[in-house]
């Protein structure tokens, strides 16, 4: 806490675009009972903190953000400490609202200490409780439930393949952030789409890559798949961390080359085609109907 309305939370998490500079601040301004609008958010340097591990199987906000929790009630627990110290007061009595700590139960009434007074002081003990550390090490991973449904179209003369509409469900256990868990899915949905049906890493004879630029390599534009639902379900809270938050950033991309392909498998069959390789490009589709025709 630098200041009454400006609190900086250092992270060893590194934001990869999944918006959690907005979740991190969520949790902490929600467990101390303070605005949004007071939280700055740093990361992506280990000169902020002890250690980080960057951002990789959707840890930020199950161990980030949990990490987050443990800090704000350590805070929390300080500022009662020193209130306690200083008042004579049992420390049961007290609660952290704000910043300040007030009698338990009270509402309306002045606060026992305030931040204020605190940031005022300079004093290396309240500069000391207006400090605190987190980490959380999980005892195991979280995994989140999901299936998705896809409906395509194939084109027999071109083989391009149309998604009418692709269904993906996924229960996050708590969704700090509803509007970003849904960006993520749309977002890992579309990556999935790319990968069962357009990317393709191709390398000639020699071993040389010839799908090194975006004019050889085929990309999902925002246009590619517009009929996307992406549904989050919170019915099954995680017991492994604070929050019950799961990830819930891969979750919708895992079983999209699957549902693809088999949907895929389900158009060609009566053609006599047997899909086993992705991507199902157009090309490669029409390999595929031309071959089983020629038998």
């Amino acid at each position: 806490m630098r200041e009454l309305g400006r609190i900086d939370l250092y992270t060893g998490c590194a934001s990869s675009g999944q918006g959690i500079e907005t979740v991190l601040a969520q949790i902490l301004a929600d467990r101390l009972q303070v605005p949004l609008t007071w939280v700055r958010v740093f990361h992506g340097t280990t000169s902020f903190v002890d250690e980080g591990f960057g951002t990789y199987h959707s840890r930020a906000v199950v161990v980030g953000g949990s990490a987050v929790v443990v800090a704000a009630d350590a805070l929390a627990d300080q500022l009662i400490a020193l209130c306690a110290k200083r008042t004579g007061l049992d420390a049961a009595d007290l609660e952290c609202r704000g910043g300040d700590v007030h009698r338990r139960g009270t509402t309306g009434g002045p606060p026992v200490l305030t931040l204020a007074a605190l940031v005022a002081e300079g004093s290396a003990e309240a500069t000391a409780a207006l400090e605190a550390v987190g980490r959380f090490r999980p005892a195991r991973l979280t995994y989140t439930y999901g299936a998705q449904i896809a409906h395509v179209a194939v084109d027999p003369e071109t083989g391009v393949v149309d998604v009418v509409k692709l269904v993906a469900v996924e229960d996050v256990g708590r969704a700090i952030n509803p509007l970003l868990v849904h960006g993520q899915a749309v977002g890992a949905a579309v990556q999935g789409l790319g990968g069962a049906l357009l990317e393709e890493l191709v390398y000639d004879a020699s071993g040389q890559l010839v799908t090194g630029t975006f004019a050889d390599y085929a990309m999902p534009t925002a246009a590619a798949f517009p009929h996307i639902d992406a549904i989050t379900l919170e019915e099954a809270p995680s017991a492994l961390n604070p929050l019950g938050a799961k990830g819930a950033g891969e979750g919708g991309l895992v079983a999209t080359g699957a549902a693809v392909a088999n949907a895929v498998a389900a158009a060609l069959r009566p053609e006599g085609v047997t899909v086993r390789d992705l991507p199902l490009s157009p090309d490669r589709v029409a390999s595929l109907l031309k071959q089983s025709r020629e038998g």
